[in-house]
C-alpha cells in the first residue's frame, strides 16, 4: 500500500513540476502550455515532440542571461518543436540573439508543426547552417501564417529573413520581414529556400518583404529559390545584391510540376553578376501573371527586368519600368528567353547591353511573343532591337518598339538579328543608328518570314543599311513598307541595302519605301542589291532624293498616294489609304493592342503614393475631369471616387487596381 502511495505521490509531483515550467496549460492542442516569461519559453526545449504552446504576453530578451550585452551571454539556444504548436497569439518577442555554430532562429527546428501569429522584433541572428528570425529548418510539412520579423539575420547556406528554408503543406499567408539578410547560399528576406513537392493546394500569398538582401548563390528579394507553388499577392521592396541567381523577388523558380506568380511586384534594386532579374534571377515551367518591377537592374549575361533567363515560362499582362544595365542576353521583360510565351507585356526604360539586347527580350529560342512593346532607349554593341536583340526561331505578333537603338553590327528598330522566326503586324518607330547591317525594323534577316509589318524611324549606318531591312537573305517580306531616311555608305536602300537569295522563289512582295536616302555607293531607291526574286514593290522616287527612274518600281509621290498604283494588293483586309493624301497603311496601327493593353496593370503615367499604401494614399497623375474606382483581385468594386486622395484603412492588405474614367489604370498594394 505504501509503495502504490509512493509511485501516486511521485507521479502526480512530476506532473506538478512539469506543469510549475510553464504559466498553464497541459500542453495539448485544446489546452496549450501558457508561456508568460523568457524562462518559460526556454523550458519548451524540455517538452518538445507533441506539445502545443501559447503565449500570453510580449517577450524580452533584454536584460536576460541571454542578452547580447551581457558579459556572460552565449545568446540563445535555438528550439526544437516536432509534430507541435506554437501560436504567439500576436504578441511580440523582441531582442532576440543568437550565435549558433549550427541552425538559427527562435527555433532551429520544426518539424510537422504549426506556427501563428508569432512576431519577431528587433532580432540579431548568426548561424552556420540554416539561420532565420523564426525558424532555421523547417521540415516535413510545415504550417504556418501572419508571422513577421525585424532585425538582422547572417548565416551561409538557407538564409531568410523569417525561415531559412522552408518545406509547407498549406498556405502560407501574411507573413512579412523587415530585416537585413546576408548570406551564401540560398538567401532570401523571407525565406532562403522554399520547397513543395506538391502544387495543387499549396500557395503562399499576402506575403512581403522589406529591408535588404545579400547573397551570392539563388539570392531573392522574398525566397532565394522555390519550387511547384503558387505565388499569389507578394512584393519585396528590399535591395537585393547577389551574384549568379539574382532576382527582386525570386533568385530561380523552378518547377518539377508548375509555378504560378500572380499579382505581384518588386521595388526595390537589383545587383547581380549572370541571371539577373527584376522578379526573378532564372525560371522554368513557371507562368507569372499581373507581375511588374519598377527598381533598377544591373547584371552581367542574362539579365532582364522580369526575368534574367526563363524556359518553358509565360509571362503575361506584366511590365517594368527602371533602368537596365547588362550585358549579353538583355531584355527590358527577359534576357534570354527559350521555349516561353510572353503576351501583353511591356517596358518604358533605358536599358544597356553588349550583345542581343532587346527592349523587350535579349534573345529568343522557339518562343512566341504577341500584343507586348518597348518604349526604351536600347544600346549595346552586336544585335541590338527595340523590342528584340535577335532570335533563332520564334513568333513575333502585334508587337511595338518605339524608342531609339544604338550598336555596331546587327542593328534593328524592332529586331536586331532576325533568324528563322517569323513577325506579323509588327511596327518599329525608333530611330536607329549602327555600322553595318541596320534597318528601322531589323539588321540582319535569314530565313524569315515578315508579313504586315512597317518601320518609320531614322536609320544610320555604313554598309547594309535599309529603311526596313539590313540585309535580308532566304527571307520572305511581303505587305510592309518603310517610311523613314536612310543614311549609309554602300548597300543601302529605303527598303533594303541588300536582298539575296539562292533559288528564283519571289521572297519580297507587296512592299514599299518613302524616305530621303543619302549613300555613296550600290544605292537604290528601294534595294541597294537585289540577287532575289521580287515583285510589286515601289518607292517614292521624289521623297527618296533618288529621281532617276528605274523600271516600273519608281514613283512620283502622287502617284504613291493612289491606290491604283498598287495593283493587285489586298486593299480589302490588309491595307488601306486615304486617297491623294497618304502612302498606303494598316488599318490596325492606330488601335494596336501592343500600344494600349485593357489589362489591368499599365499605369499610363499614373502612380499611386506610397506604395505599398498602409492607410492613406494618393493618386498622382490624375486629370481634372477623371474619375476613378478602386477594386479587389475579384474585380469587385470598391471605392468610386472624383479626387486624388482615398483612404484605403478599411481594406484587408493584399492587392488593389485604380481603373480611371478614362480608361488608365494601376495596381498597388496594401500592407499592414
Amino acid at each position: 500500500m505504501n509503495r502504490i502511495l509512493s509511485l501516486f505521490l511521485g507521479s502526480l509531483l512530476l506532473i506538478t513540476t512539469v506543469n510549475a515550467q510553464f504559466a498553464g496549460g497541459d500542453g495539448t492542442k485544446d489546452n496549450p502550455y501558457i508561456i508568460s516569461t523568457v524562462i518559460e519559453l526556454d523550458s519548451i526545449r524540455n517538452h518538445s515532440t507533441l506539445k502545443y504552446y501559447e503565449l500570453a504576453n510580449d517577450l524580452d530578451f533584454a536584460g536576460t542571461v541571454y542578452d547580447s550585452t551581457s558579459e556572460t551571454s552565449v545568446g540563445w539556444e535555438p528550439l526544437t518543436l516536432t509534430y507541435g504548436g506554437f501560436n504567439g497569439k500576436g504578441f511580440s518577442i523582441s531582442n532576440l540573439y543568437v550565435n549558433s555554430s549550427g541552425r538559427g532562429g527562435l527555433f532551429g527546428t520544426a518539424a510537422g508543426s504549426i506556427i501563428d501569429s508569432v512576431h519577431i522584433r528587433d532580432c540579431r541572428i548568426k548561424a552556420t547552417d540554416e539561420s532565420g528570425s523564426l525558424i532555421g529548418a523547417a521540415y516535413d510539412r510545415h504550417k504556418m501564417k501572419d508571422c513577421s520579423a525585424t532585425g538582422k539575420v547572417t548565416g551561409e547556406m538557407y538564409v531568410g529573413g523569417l525561415v531559412g528554408y522552408i518545406e509547407i503543406d498549406d498556405t502560407l499567408r501574411n507573413c512579412f520581414t523587415d530585416v537585413m539578410v546576408v548570406g551564401d547560399k540560398q538567401v532570401g528576406g523571407l525565406f532562403g529556400n522554399l520547397n513543395s513537392s506538391s502544387f495543387d493546394s499549396l500557395r503562399i500569398e499576402h506575403c512581403y518583404a522589406e529591408g535588404s538582401v545579400e547573397g551570392a548563390q539563388y539570392t531573392g528579394g522574398l525566397i532565394g529559390s522555390l519550387s511547384n507553388i503558387f505565388i499569389f499577392s507578394c512584393y519585396s521592396s528590399a535591395n537585393v545584391t547577389g551574384e549568379s541567381f539574382t532576382g527582386g523577388l525570386f533568385g530561380s523558380a523552378t518547377g518539377s510540376l508548375q509555378i504560378t506568380i500572380k499579382n505581384s511586384y518588386t521595388s526595390g534594386d537589383v545587383v547581380g553578376t549572370l541571371y539577373t532579374g527584376g522578379l526573378i534571377g532564372s525560371s522554368t515551367t513557371t507562368k507569372l501573371i499581373n507581375c511588374y518591377t519598377s527598381g533598377d537592374i544591373t547584371g552581367g549575361n542574362h539579365t532582364g527586368g522580369i526575368i534574367g533567363s526563363s524556359t518553358t515560362t509565360e509571362t503575361r499582362n506584366s511590365y517594368a519600368e527602371g533602368d537596365i544595365i547588362g550585358e549579353e542576353f538583355c531584355g527590358g521583360i527577359v534576357g534570354g528567353s527559350s521555349e516561353d510565351m510572353v503576351d501583353s507585356c511591356y517596358y518604358e526604360a533605358t536599358i544597356t547591353g553588349t550583345n542581343s539586347v532587346g527592349g523587350l527580350i535579349g534573345t529568343i529560342v522557339s518562343s512566341t511573343v504577341s500584343n507586348s512593346y518597348a518604349s526604351a532607349t536600347v544600346s549595346g554593341l552586336e544585335n541590338i532591337g527595340g523590342l528584340i536583340g535577335g532570335t533563332s526561331q520564334g513568333t513575333i505578333t502585334n508587337c511595338k518598339a518605339s524608342g531609339n537603338v544604338s550598336g555596331t553590327d546587327g542593328i534593328g528598330g524592332l529586331i536586331g538579328y532576325f533568324n528563322y522566326a517569323t513577325a506579323t503586324k509588327c511596327i518599329a518607330t525608333g530611330d536607329v543608328e549602327g555600322n553595318d547591317w541596320v534597318g528601322g525594323f531589323t539588321g540582319a534577316s535569314h530565313s524569315t518570314d515578315a508579313n504586315e509589318c512597317a518601320a518609320k524611324g531614322a536609320v544610320v549606318g555604313n554598309k547594309f543599311v535599309g529603311g526596313f531591312v539590313g540585309q535580308a537573305s532566304t527571307s520572305v517580306i511581303k505587305n510592309s513598307y518603310a517610311n523613314n531616311s536612310v543614311s549609309g555608305t554602300e548597300y543601302c536602300g529605303g527598303f533594303a541595302g541588300e536582298i539575296f537569295n539562292t533559288d528564283d522563289d519571289i521572297d519580297t512582295e507587296n512592299c514599299y519605301s518613302t524616305g530621303l536616302i543619302t549613300a555613296i555607293d550600290v544605292v537604290g531607291g528601294f534595294v541597294g542589291n537585289l540577287s532575289a526574286g521580287a515583285e510589286s514593290y515601289y518607292y517614292d522616287s521624289e521623297t527618296s532624293g533618288l529621281l532617276i527612274h528605274v523600271a516600273d518600281y519608281a514613283k512620283i509621290t502622287a502617284d504613291m498616294q493612289k491606290q491604283a498604283t498598287f495593283a493587285g494588293w489586298n486593299f480589302d483586309t490588309v491595307w488601306t489609304i486615304d486617297e491623294g493624301t497618304s502612302y498606303p497603311y494598316f488599318p490596325w496601327e492606330d488601335k494596336t493592342t501592343a500600344s494600349k493593353f485593357s489589362n489591368k496593370t499599365h499605369n499610363d503615367g499614373l502612380t499611386v503614393g506610397p506604395n505599398p499604401v498602409v492607410d492613406n494614399a494618393v493618386l498622382y497623375g490624375l486629370e481634372e475631369d477623371e474619375s476613378f474606382k478602386v477594386y479587389n483581385e475579384q474585380n469587385r468594386e470598391l471605392i468610386s471616387l472624383e479626387r486624388s486622395e482615398f483612404s484605403v484603412t478599411h481594406l484587408p492588405y493584399g492587392v488593389y487596381y485604380i481603373l480611371t474614367s478614362k480608361g488608365r489604370s494601376v495596381m498597388f498594394y496594401k500592407k499592414r
